[in-house]
């Protein structure tokens, strides 16, 4: 289930050393949540665990959740469509102007 096999396999061994007592249910965890994570996320939450010393199959899945919720969001923000400026460009735009008057009755 998970893309790279060896990494997949050493991650279930540290989980195993980690707490053998819990292994059956953290593989029971995996195997529940990792068919609704893509592969590439799948192994970025590998590499991301086994870097970090990470060995808890709920800690997995929220870690692929976050990359996903992340990935998600990148696709949705797209850069600006800017035009560029042209040279010795004109624009119809008049600045105010303000009222003598004011500035007199202010003296």
């Amino acid at each position: 289930m998970m893309p790279n096999k060896e990494k997949g396999v050493l991650f279930i061994e540290l989980l195993l050393k980690d707490k053998p007592r819990y292994l059956r249910d953290n593989l029971l965890v995996l195997k529940k949540h990792l068919s609704s994570f893509e592969p590439d996320i799948v192994g970025q939450t590998v590499d991301f665990c086994l870097e970090r010393n990470v060995y808890n199959a709920n800690r997995f899945v929220e870690i692929a959740q976050y990359y996903k919720l992340e990935k998600a969001q990148e696709s949705k923000i797209t850069a600006p469509q800017v035009q560029p400026k042209k040279e010795n460009a004109t624009f119809d735009i008049e600045p105010k102007h303000s009222q003598i008057a004011i500035y007199e009755t202010i003296l």
